[in-house]
């Protein structure tokens, strides 16, 4: 006999979301205001000095794009952080990626990429596993 309504997984995913710890309502809240925070400033910088034709001879145009490009470049890897920091096997881990992606740039991205790669097999699935399960695929 077929059940109706939502599966076991079903019905704990959709509670899960009802019920909002503390850090969950940070986290959201923390990536809200970084959404707000970069499309303003993005919508702001369009606005004052439209991307397009480049004015490199502009110093007011290239300042207001270099700053822009930083927040986005901040805002990005900030999103990244909160991924990596979710998946990596501890949180201190993941804490120290976090901090070498916001100190060290995109090559620190890249190179926990490869290994996120070389660990998980070749895919970039979003699951905590622990080390074991890795070897047994």
């Amino acid at each position: 006999m077929e059940r109706s309504g939502p599966t076991r997984q079903q019905y704990h995913l959709h509670h899960r979301y009802l019920i909002m710890t503390p850090t969950m309502k940070f986290t959201i809240g923390f990536y809200a205001v970084l959404f707000l925070t970069t499309l303003i400033m993005l919508c702001q910088t369009l606005a004052k000095f439209p991307l397009f034709p480049f004015q490199m001879d502009s110093l007011d145009w290239t300042a207001a794009w270099l700053i822009t490009t930083i927040v986005d470049y901040y805002g990005a890897c900030l999103c990244f952080c909160g991924v990596v920091i979710g998946t990596e096997e501890s949180i201190a881990k993941g804490m120290l990626w976090a901090l070498s992606f916001c100190l060290l740039g995109s090559p620190v991205c890249c190179l926990w990429m490869v290994l996120h790669l070389w660990r998980c097999g070749g895919t970039l699935k979003l699951e905590k596993r622990a080390r074991h399960q890795y070897e047994e695929q």
